[in-house]
């Protein structure tokens, strides 16, 4: 059987190293790609700068900002993605909430830099202060190596996004939700939306726990993942 290949699209200000457990873990049972925005510079053509460079097939994990980006590789080239996994994300579109957050986020980046948009921002994406105080250096050197033109646009994308609900209303593989019980940024009404119109769609909900799956619960998520990869889709041959 062939090996599948996992896609891995990190969040807002965030690089590779946002997965490096569950990369870690992932490489013994598939192919893990990790994306970076390193080559972001048009916000309509990065998704098909990056399907050509993907396999032909592959399963797709976003985390936040990266599980609105996995929505639109499913809107662009449905028939190849196998699975597709929102980590502390949704399919809402941009809003007049989200419009100011994005514009005041690169408001402070202009005027305070990088290190004030995590500092501020940060504050309401942990659930434990041990967590925050653990991993806000890993934060704070992402966004100094994010380049200015980069941030702009992944603030400008949170700003327009449009909504995803369509799209994964109507697919037919593996959908895998994980929310934190105690996140602020991803509300369990944006996942029971997904849940309600997807019989595909399997919701986590992961209690005491924020906005960084990924960093305050990698042993969950890693072990969750696995069982995701593992699950049949309609390309799976039997």
């Amino acid at each position: 059987m062939q090996r599948e290949s996992l896609v891995m699209i990190p969040g807002t200000l965030c690089d590779e190293r946002i997965f490096a457990q569950q990369a870690k873990y992932l490489r013994r049972h598939c192919n893990v790609i990790l994306v970076n925005y390193k080559d972001l510079r048009s916000l309509k053509d990065w998704p098909k700068h990056l399907l050509s460079k993907l396999p032909l097939n592959f399963s797709v994990l976003g985390f936040s900002l990266g599980g609105i980006w996995a929505l639109e590789l499913l809107r662009q080239e449905p028939q190849r993605i196998n699975r597709i996994a929102l980590i502390a994300s949704n399919a809402e579109a941009a809003s007049k909430v989200s419009n100011l957050r994005s514009q005041k986020m690169w408001a402070t980046w202009k005027v305070n830099g990088p290190k004030s948009v995590i500092d501020e921002a940060s504050k309401k994406y942990f659930h434990h202060d041990l967590h925050l105080m653990k991993h806000l250096p890993l934060l704070e050197d992402m966004a100094l190596k994010t380049k200015s033109h980069v941030a702009k646009m992944t603030f400008e994308w949170a700003a327009k996004r449009p909504s995803g609900h369509a799209i994964i209303s109507n697919y037919k593989n593996p959908i895998l939700l994980i929310s934190g019980e105690k996140d602020t940024m991803c509300p369990k009404e944006t996942q029971m939306k997904i849940v309600q119109n997807n019989s595909f769609a399997k919701w986590i909900e992961l209690p005491r726990c924020g906005h960084f799956i990924p960093l305050e619960h990698p042993k969950k998520l890693n072990q969750f993942l696995q069982k995701w990869l593992n699950t049949p889709t309609s390309n799976t041959k039997i």
